[in-house]
This record gives C-alpha cells, sequence and structure tokens, in this order.
C-alpha cells in the first residue's frame, strides 16, 4: 500500500513536489502553482525498476532505471542521467493493477 512521505512537499527551492512509496513502487509528482507538471512512477523495484513518466513540456518517457544509479533517479525532469531510454514491451494493464490496488486508499 503506497503511504506518503511528507517531509519531501518544498526541497532546497525547487517545485513541490509529492511522493508516495511502498515496497515495490514510487510515485512522485511535481507541482507548479498547485497543479501537476510532472510525474515519476517508478515500479518493479523488487526485481528490474523500470519509470513511467511524465513532463508538461516533453511528454511520456518509460526507462530502466540503472541499479547503480538509484539514489541519484529522482529529478523534475522527464530524463536523467541515471536512466536509460529502452524500447522494451510492458504491461500496461498490470501496471495499473498494481497502481490502483496500491493507491485506492490516498484521496
Amino acid at each position: 500500500m503506497l503511504q506518503e512521505i511528507s517531509s519531501t512537499h518544498r526541497f532546497n527551492h525547487r517545485k513541490p513536489k509529492r511522493w508516495f512509496t511502498d515496497s515495490n513502487m514510487d510515485l512522485f509528482i511535481w507541482f507548479e502553482n498547485q497543479r501537476p507538471v510532472c510525474f515519476q512512477f517508478n515500479y518493479n523495484k523488487l526485481q528490474q525498476e523500470h519509470s513511467i513518466g511524465w513532463h508538461a513540456e516533453t511528454g511520456f518517457s518509460h526507462t530502466l532505471v540503472k541499479p547503480d544509479k538509484r539514489h541519484v533517479k529522482y529529478r523534475a525532469s522527464a530524463t536523467s542521467s541515471s536512466e536509460c531510454e529502452c524500447q522494451c514491451q510492458f504491461d500496461a494493464a498490470s501496471i495499473a493493477r498494481e497502481f490502483l490496488q496500491a493507491s485506492n486508499h490516498i484521496g
């Protein structure tokens, strides 16, 4: 079940963000003027972690997270040096079901 980490609402004068996490997924949402401008959803953290992202200026991305760079991957941009682009197939319906089940209590 995703739990919010409330201490991340503002960091070093950057855009406010919300962070929800559990053992197998993370969701980060960045805001500007109380509107979402970027999100990063990481899934399958226990095996081969991937990230689905969206940024208002650049659109969507799907990336494979490099294990040795995990500690620096969370940024407010659609691409970061800690990730590499991947062309892999993924089961969007299954990932969506897992996310909905883990987040059904978030209001």
